[in-house]
């Protein structure tokens, strides 16, 4: 058997196999047990990254090679496939009959011309921006992300920020991507912004809903590291896969294996890590505190969160300025709050950042717009349960959440009407999504400032009034009406330009 075909099997016997820890590490039900399977599973990668390595050295593809660092679209999120030609790069096409609509489409020309030859309807993924509000303030960090690479100096962070079900996450995995390919392409405004010729940018994406909160800052920054290791090997990015895993877990350590996974990247191009759930750094877990001889729950590790703030704003704002930070998450009250709390030296990451902020609801045409779009999409999911007429009525005025609905509806055999959908998940997802966010009362958001006595102990390092929680409409019947849910606004201006809402 030869060198390759025998580091090939070697590869694909490790990687049944951290399929297999992983899915036992899924299923456990013990923390123990299910921390011991997330140890074994990081171990696996490792090796399954050594592997890679010694595969790309034996094909010739060292740091400084086209294949090693330049390969800018792999496969997806999620695949596991080293092999294989890329996955196709996308961009988004203008409806020329609603120039609120955009259509993803390969940037493969000959393949675009065949998608841009069906205007209006499509069963493919599509965006829908009033007035391109959010494809020009993509551009316009794009545009400064390509100036600061030119000077050499740190890019600003993007944070996406909205309610709950905007669509937060499809804009920073899917719409940035596209957007950001057509605009630094050959042609593309992005070049003739600059002047100078970039090579195709890489899209790194991480979601930190599950890293390790309970091993405190430096277990957490290891599973940040090997999401992001991971990620590399899916867009072929061997040099930076091969970042070496210290064997010191200290917060320390691992900071420094970030920046040094930082430093492997291409520079050549722009690389945009892409974190969704980024309110997890935030959310260090402590021991269980007992009471009465009974636990009452974990409690939140405030000197684990104190020093992830100092850690994340020297990630966020002082990396190589051939890295692009685009953050999000599904709290982001949580997110905000430690965002004002990090410490000022040198610059207030409170200040230094950009911001997009999602609408929390849409206009009426724009949501017919996008309901014609789902249900020529339905047609392919599921023609044996269409989509039930009233579902655009009895959803939340946001593309986002109808979208989510139908997508529920194609899943679910326990509603059976529009409405049954609805409340079902606003009780089963929405509410319990949100109300670890929501905090007890404003008053408990001073410890944002300072995480001082009396703050975590009522959980308030999730609150904070100049936050977005979730949009909730009036009324019990109606157009996007939910069964015993009021509005009202408290009347605080947020940081995030948004007024906040609660239930």
């Amino acid at each position: 058997m030869e060198e390759g075909e025998k580091l090939q099997k070697e590869l694909s016997d490790i990687g049944a196999e951290i399929a297999k820890v992983s899915a036992a590490a899924e299923s456990a039900k013990d923390a123990e047990d299910k921390r011991y399977f997330r140890e074994k599973e990081l171990m696996l990668r490792k090796k399954e990254l050594m592997l890679l390595e010694a595969r790309a050295s034996a094909a010739g593809l060292g740091v400084g090679s086209a294949a090693g660092t330049g390969a800018a679209a792999g496969p997806g999120p999620g695949s596991t496939a080293a092999d294989g030609p890329p996955a196709c790069k996308l961009r988004l096409r203008q409806d020329v009959q609603n120039t609120d609509l955009y259509f993803f489409e390969p940037m493969d020309t000959s393949s675009a011309a065949a998608s841009a030859a069906s205007p209006g309807v499509s069963s493919g993924s599509f965006f829908l921006d009033p007035e391109g509000k959010q494809k020009a303030e993509l551009e316009d960090w794009l545009g400064l992300a390509m100036d600061l690479h030119g000077k050499g100096k740190p890019i600003l962070p993007l944070f996406v920020n909205g309610q709950v079900k905007s669509g937060k996450s499809y804009l920073l995995n899917e719409v940035l991507p596209a957007v950001a390919n057509a605009y630094y392409c050959s042609g593309g405004s992005g070049r003739q912004h600059a002047g100078t010729e970039l090579a195709e940018p890489n899209f790194l994406r991480v979601n930190c809903l599950d890293c390790d909160r309970s091993s405190g800052t430096g277990g957490f920054l290891k599973e940040l590291l090997f999401k992001l290791k991971e990620s590399a090997v899916d867009q072929r990015l061997y040099a930076a896969a091969s970042t070496p895993v210290p064997s010191d877990s200290s917060a320390g350590a691992m900071a420094y294996a970030v920046r040094d996974f930082m430093r492997r990247l291409p520079r050549d191009r722009l690389n945009f890590l892409l974190v969704d759930e980024a309110q997890s750094f935030y959310l260090m877990a402590g021991p269980a505190v007992f009471g009465d001889g009974a636990p009452r729950g974990p409690t939140l590790d405030v000197e684990a969160v104190l020093h992830m703030r100092r850690i994340l704003k020297v990630l966020l704002l002082d990396s190589p300025h051939w890295v692009a930070w685009a953050v999000t998450g599904s709290s982001m009250a949580t997110l905000w709050a430690n965002v004002a709390a990090t410490p000022t030296n040198g610059f207030s990451l409170i200040m230094h950042h950009r911001r997009l902020n999602l609408s929390p609801t849409m206009p009426l045409e724009a949501l017919q717009v996008a309901w014609a779009q789902l249900k020529a999409q339905a047609k392919t999911w599921d023609s044996v349960r269409p989509l039930p007429e009233d579902l655009a009525w009895q959803s939340p005025p946001q593309v986002a959440m109808l979208a989510y609905l139908c997508q529920e509806w194609g899943y679910s055999r326990t509603a059976g009407t529009a409405a049954e959908l609805v409340e079902q998940t606003m009780t089963q997802k929405l509410i319990p999504e949100v109300k670890p966010d929501d905090g007890p009362s404003p008053t408990c958001c001073r410890c944002s400032s300072s995480l001082g006595a009396g703050g975590p102990a009522h959980g308030a390092v999730s609150a904070w009034p100049a936050c977005v929680t979730v949009a909730t409409p009036a009324g019990a019947a109606g157009p996007g009406g939910w069964s015993g849910v009021r509005q009202a606004p408290i009347g605080v201006q947020g940081a995030a330009g948004q007024l906040r809402y609660h239930a």
